[in-house]
């Protein structure tokens, strides 16, 4: 029962110190959008996209992210994404990886720089299709 215990203990503090990684960029009463940049294999950083249901039924969720460099919008990022409800749904909800084309690293990581959403769409379903 000790040993259980511990095993879980250390599982809670390891995804806890993955969870404090991502930034929150938009929390409302149904939905939490979470991010974090990553560097992938070649240097360049990726954006890490997550989301959160935050209610109890199904939710499909259609997201238009926007990247600002300089006060200019230079890409937009489309998401959509099934979210079933649950708790166990969140832990283990797909990670949505977006590469930039236009903006390098050093405009990334300027101060200038600035992520929104622009524009998300929730809608409740009874159940998740794997196509969705």
């Amino acid at each position: 029962m000790r040993t259980l215990f511990i095993f879980f203990f250390f599982i809670g503090l390891g995804i806890n110190a993955m969870a404090q990684k991502y930034q929150t960029l938009e929390s409302g009463d149904s939905l939490e959008i979470k991010y974090k940049w990553k560097a992938n294999d070649a240097g360049d950083l990726e954006l890490r996209v997550k989301f959160k249901n935050k209610v109890r039924t199904h939710l499909i969720v259609f997201a238009e992210l926007g990247l600002y460099s300089n006060g200019i919008l230079e890409e937009r990022a489309k998401l959509n994404d099934c979210l079933k409800k649950g708790f166990w749904h969140n832990w283990f909800r797909p990670i949505h990886i977006i590469s930039t084309e236009t903006l390098a690293n050093e405009s990334i990581l300027d101060d200038s720089f600035k992520l929104e959403v622009l524009e998300r769409n929730l809608y409740n379903v009874d159940h998740c299709d794997e196509s969705e």
